[in-house]
């Protein structure tokens, strides 16, 4: 038979104008009985060694009260946000690491997902989904470097501070992360007082603005372990130092920048082996005189090779844009634009550059051996 036209799926689909709202309402096939998940989740569990669970962590002591003898994976967690036990979603400062840190049988969570992709937007102008830890650029987010403070041995610190100038990147909303942005540039603002946070692998953090330091708990009085407080606007230069044992280990320093006059690549001569077909992303970043990156400049950049390589595409990180990434040229998105090389085997100079209109070209030296 011939479905109904009001059940047929494809017809439904063409009819929502939310997608998002479709998603969370429409389709909703949640269990919100405890008990009742609790024992659907038992049964699984006789057929698996490991319980997987997607967006469950408010619920891992439940599970393993009623199955103490299996360990539990996050197959899909939240990147920043993390549910209540009373409900699957919620907006609340406990990130679903912490839970694997917490019990010893919660052998690890995958966030979803690790770096933005196309497909699975939530509405125009997205064309993918935006709620990871890395631009499709290769860009890190700010959420990125609290996970590394989680996962490194290595002694870092960072920062970044509130910004909800920036565009909506069309993140659906449990995935997505608090708009917290690595610049010290607010020219609308006199004095405002500006949220930030800092990660953290360190036992203490020093804050100065200025050179008149800022008093901070240590990370550990944190949830999560993230340092936030407050900072007034003041243009000039953040300095936020790590200590362990008393000694500074590691720094971070955000400047006020003034306007943009360069380019620059993030190295300025690498060598690559000459393997046909080895592509190789760089990124170039507009800078001020000073060699401070200008966050919010979006002006266009061309670039060109010479040599044994060609460009393959162009990527800025920014979803929400119309501009094909099979070019040579694209606006930078939030002070930065990347480009795809590829090889064509044979040995030689290869040289990489970057033009904008009224700045100081870029260029990048690559010996292929």
């Amino acid at each position: 038979m011939t479905p109904r036209k009001e059940k047929n799926i494809f017809y439904v689909i063409s009819k929502v104008k939310d997608i998002q709202q479709f998603v969370d309402e429409e389709s909703d096939t949640e269990i919100y009985n405890l008990d009742d998940r609790i024992e659907r989740i038992r049964r699984i569990a006789e057929h698996v060694d490991v319980i997987s669970c997607n967006y469950q962590e408010q619920w891992y002591p439940a599970i393993h009260e009623a199955i103490p003898d299996k360990l539990i994976l996050g197959s899909e967690t939240y990147q920043f946000f993390r549910g209540h036990p009373d409900q699957m979603q919620n907006f609340s400062d406990e990130v679903p690491w912490m839970d694997v840190e917490k019990h010893d049988y919660v052998i690890g969570g995958m966030l979803w997902a690790g770096i933005d992709y196309l497909g699975e937007s939530m509405g125009y102008p997205a064309k993918g989904w935006a709620g990871s830890l890395f631009w499709t650029n290769n860009e890190r987010k700010p959420l990125s470097y609290l996970y590394q403070s989680y996962w490194s041995e290595e002694p870092m610190v960072y920062l970044a501070v509130m910004d909800y100038s920036l565009q909506d990147e069309g993140a659906k909303e449990h995935w997505d992360a608090p708009r917290y942005a690595s610049h010290w540039n607010f020219p609308q603002f006199n004095k405002t007082v500006i949220p930030y946070m800092v990660a953290t692998n360190c036992e203490e953090v020093k804050i100065e603005l200025n050179n008149k330091q800022f008093y901070v708990n240590k990370p550990s009085s944190y949830p999560n372990r993230m340092i936030t407080g407050y900072l007034p606007y003041f243009p000039g230069t953040i300095t936020v130092k790590g200590f362990i044992s008393g000694q500074e280990v590691c720094k971070y320093t955000l400047n006020t920048a003034e306007p943009a006059v360069k380019l620059g690549f993030d190295v300025e001569q690498i060598s690559l082996e000459a393997i046909e077909g080895y592509h190789k992303l760089f990124s170039v970043r507009v800078k001020d005189a000073g060699g401070t990156p200008v966050f919010r400049d979006s002006s266009k950049v061309i670039f060109k090779v010479t040599g044994p390589a060609e460009i393959v595409g162009v990527d800025n990180g920014d979803l929400c844009s119309s501009e094909s990434y099979v070019n040579n040229g694209m606006h930078m998105y939030r002070g930065c634009v990347s480009t795809v090389i590829r090889l064509t085997g044979e040995k030689g100079r290869v040289q990489l550059s970057a033009f904008s209109e009224g700045m100081f070209p870029a260029q990048l030296v690559i010996n292929v051996i």
